[in-house]
């Protein structure tokens, strides 16, 4: 599957044909994959409903599959989504509802005589066992201490992010950790999982291409803090470039030697975003900046804000 990364050697299960029709293969890899299936489950189509729930089960059962961006997009959508609403069960999903947005003068072919597609999706009478449920106490807040982060991830190897550095005990790096709750302590509560995601991965292009982050902030002359505080962005996340993302984190105090550090984290992060080897370095083949040699014209500091 083109983007699917490379070490999750099992891919995604169909779903059962008679339940998820169109959607049964439908794969989540890129936001607007995950986007376009969450929309239609939210939209009472129930073939796209099933297809979510059981790529969600899957998730639940691997959850080495969080960082296949669609995926996790999807499962924090649904989530959100599922706090106001709960998602309807297939008993209160009429007929015509389990067959999609079908108008009602129309009729599907029926397919209840063909069999179930063998080794595809869970079996009725059988249960599984959840691989992914985490230990201990819940997921810490992107405010608590690094070491709380850390011992989280030591107790729940497998919800670490493959790009992070970890030792024998699953213990991640200082600037793994460093890296990690940097590019989201600079957001506040209120901003949408798309654009939570948007502004992550715009970081990670920020900080793995060598030298674009001292580039930026020196000829666009933005200011460096004197000491690192990571204050909320509290501009609209959703229309924010590179320019202001550095011009941002500037303003939090990340040095230029603090972004060198922290360039091989963001490389390993932005090649996991895409599927390849962690430690591949430029070209990245996401369509992105590469290079300092393909930035527009850089705003002055003043043109900012």
């Amino acid at each position: 599957i083109p983007g699917w990364p490379y070490n999750l050697l099992a891919p995604l299960i169909d779903t059962d044909l008679r339940l998820a029709s169109n959607w049964m293969s439908y794969v989540l890899i890129t936001m607007l994959e995950g986007n376009t299936l969450m929309q239609a489950a939210c939209e009472v189509n129930g073939e796209a409903r099933h297809r979510l729930t059981d790529l969600l089960r899957q998730l639940t059962e691997r959850p080495e599959m969080n960082g296949v961006e669609g995926l996790h997009v999807c499962q924090m959508s649904w989530r959100n989504h599922n706090k106001d609403r709960a998602a309807p069960t297939s008993t209160a999903i009429s007929t015509h509802d389990q067959r999609g947005n079908t108008p009602p003068d129309l009729e599907h072919a029926s397919i209840n005589h063909l069999p179930r597609p063998l080794g595809r999706g869970h079996h009725p009478g059988k249960t599984s066992k959840s691989k992914g449920k985490p230990k201990g106490p819940s997921m810490p807040n992107h405010s608590d201490a690094p070491e709380i982060w850390r011992q989280w991830y030591v107790a729940n190897p497998a919800h670490t992010p493959r790009w992070m550095l970890v030792d024998r005990e699953n213990s991640p790096s200082n600037t793994s950790m460093e890296y990690h709750l940097l590019v989201r302590r600079t957001l506040g509560q209120g901003v949408s999982i798309q654009d939570r995601a948007a502004w992550i991965r715009l970081s990670h292009i920020l900080f793995s291409v060598p030298g674009m982050y001292n580039y930026i902030v020196t000829n666009g002359g933005y200011p460096v803090r004197n000491h690192v505080e990571t204050v909320h962005y509290p501009g609209p996340v959703a229309e924010v470039n590179i320019f202001q993302l550095a011009w941002w984190y500037a303003y939090c105090g990340i040095t230029v030697q603090q972004a060198n550090a922290l360039q091989p984290l963001a490389v390993r992060a932005r090649n996991e975003r895409i599927g390849r080897m962690l430690d591949k370095p430029a070209p990245f083949n996401d369509g992105d900046y590469n290079s300092v040699a393909e930035l527009p014209l850089i705003p002055l500091s003043h043109d900012l804000g």
